[in-house]
């Protein structure tokens, strides 16, 4: 059996998304038995929990992107314009209550994604990039640079288990380009990468049963 991860940074958008197009496709395959396909998010790993200041630019640019793709609404579109003019000093509750928000509007865009074109992912909230979560993972696929690196430092400090192979989704299924993070972005854009990871998977389950099989 070929066990594939897909990660991406915080498990909400795009590997779960690559997840569920991957789980329909392989159940509707004669490869079914043969392959078994999971997902997580690398940044939700302990020993890569970003420290306050980090994890407030990273709270900002998710908000920078939700204003400019005009998600927040109402009274907490003004929330979201004022932790952004208030800068370091932003209240730091206000600026998690809107990176949450985002985080919504990111689930609920790639549940819509998939349900147009008849995927479903159920749900079971998020999942840290672990070592012994999935036991013989042979392949990592990353879904951007970002959680590529950051599922290599996880292994780097793992010993006593089998490394499997770490490399990026789109340079596996040998596509051009990469795919964005989605925090923040509108729906079209969660439509174009469940159309980029679906055109993918042939590619990707044709390279790994020749890797692996």
């Amino acid at each position: 059996m070929i066990r594939i991860e897909y990660v991406d940074r915080n498990h909400n958008g795009l590997s779960p998304m690559a997840d569920a197009i991957a789980r329909d496709y392989l159940t509707r395959s004669p490869l079914h038995s043969l392959i078994y396909v999971t997902s997580s998010g690398t940044a939700l790993h302990p020993s890569l929990q970003p420290r306050e200041l980090e994890l407030r630019k990273i709270q900002r640019q998710a908000v920078v992107e939700g204003l400019k793709n005009d998600l927040f609404k109402g009274p907490l579109k003004k929330d979201a314009e004022f932790v952004l003019a208030r800068n370091r000093h932003a209240d730091a509750q206000l600026l998690g209550h809107c990176y949450r928000y985002l985080q919504r509007w990111e689930r609920t865009f790639r549940d819509t994604a998939l349900g147009e074109s008849g995927y479903y992912y159920p749900d079971w909230g998020p999942v840290a990039t672990e070592p012994y979560n999935v036991r013989n993972v042979d392949l990592i696929l990353a879904l951007n640079k970002e959680s590529f690196s950051q599922a290599q430092a996880i292994y780097d400090l793992i010993v006593g288990i089998d490394r499997p192979k770490i490399v990026l989704h789109q340079e596996y299924a040998e596509i051009k380009g990469e795919l964005s993070d989605l925090l923040g972005a509108p729906l079209e854009k969660h439509q174009e990468a469940r159309d980029i990871l679906h055109h993918a998977l042939p590619r990707i389950i044709t390279h790994a049963r020749m890797e692996f099989l």
